[in-house]
């Protein structure tokens, strides 16, 4: 093996980052989103909960160690459900998930749980459908959740 060959150059494309956040009600009901499938060109129309892709750096100890909600959540929860937090709400860590989109693009998924006193308006952007509050002990038996939630829910217990 030549020493080019040994060296030789790799493109590989670095994972993505997403913020997920389970919003627990007072009711401890959690609120799901249905995902728009013609925004996002797969055909795929399931429930998610709210959160996407940060647009800039993040320091993941942020949303690992919980406490104040990162920018970019709150910049996710804006968009998707038109709420800005009060600032007074704290995360609780739940999981890292690696996910393959329907895209096939690799995304690192941290995903935390924010309980919330009052109930909040919702108003959907355009990549969602609907919205309902669901009983967290219902989760686990809720029809038509995506992949990487339906795993969320089995593998870390969540209610």
């Amino acid at each position: 093996m030549t020493e080019n060959e040994q060296f030789k150059e790799y493109k590989i494309k670095p994972s993505q980052i997403g913020v997920k956040v389970l919003i627990f009600n007072s009711r401890d009901e959690v609120l799901l989103l249905k995902r728009n499938p013609e925004v996002y060109g797969d055909g795929e129309a399931y429930w998610d909960i709210p959160g996407g892709r940060v647009e800039k750096n993040i320091d993941i100890a942020s949303i690992t160690g919980g406490g104040a909600l990162h920018p970019e959540l709150c910049r996710e929860l804006r968009e998707e459900i038109g709420w800005l937090p009060t600032g007074n709400e704290t995360l609780r860590f739940i999981a890292r998930q690696q996910v393959t989109t329907s895209m096939n693009e690799k995304v690192d998924r941290y995903t935390v749980a924010m309980r919330i006193v009052d109930d909040i308006p919702v108003r959907l952007s355009n990549e969602h459908t609907a919205y309902k509050w669901i009983p967290a002990d219902e989760l686990k038996n809720t029809e038509n959740l995506g992949h990487a939630l339906k795993s969320l829910v089995s593998e870390n217990n969540i209610k």
